[in-house]
């Protein structure tokens, strides 16, 4: 009797046990790190780059400047990306939020990246939004067109 009554318990107690791991995942899936950018988001509700400007003239080292969401960020920063007129990788740098970051609010952002010069006149910068879970719907970019000073 004694025996059964034990046994009872200790089934009682990993049934919960395996109850609560198995809504952990729930919970976590729940708790996303990134804002939901929904189809009314343009890039310009979440990202404004100042320098450089759209078809700008630029030389290594280029500084580039300019505000974003918070959640355009992961650890305050952000993936830059430099590419010639034949979309191939010039340079790639991340660059940071000095301030809180974890916010909607539009946070400022600066940094700068070293260039080689390329053998074509056009080129791009690509502004990458922060994706840590890698997924596709949470990717996001804006390309500026830029011309290199020769």
């Amino acid at each position: 009797m004694v025996r059964s009554i034990a046994f009872i318990f200790f089934l009682t107690i990993a049934a919960s046990c395996k109850n609560e791991k198995s809504s952990e995942p729930a919970s976590l899936a729940t708790e996303t790190p990134q804002k939901e950018v929904t189809p009314n988001d343009t890039i310009k509700d979440l990202l404004r780059v100042t320098n450089p400007s759209e078809g700008q003239l630029i030389q290594s080292p280029l500084e580039i400047t300019g505000e974003a969401r918070g959640y355009w960020f992961f650890e305050a920063t952000v993936s830059v990306e430099l590419l010639d007129g034949n979309m191939d990788q010039i340079s790639e740098k991340y660059i940071t939020a000095p301030e809180e970051w974890m916010t909607e609010d539009w946070v400022p952002f600066s940094g700068t990246i070293t260039f080689e010069d390329p053998s074509t006149v056009n080129g791009y910068l690509i502004m990458h939004r922060a994706n840590p879970s890698g997924l596709e719907e949470h990717a996001m970019s804006d390309t500026i067109s830029v011309k290199f000073r020769r």
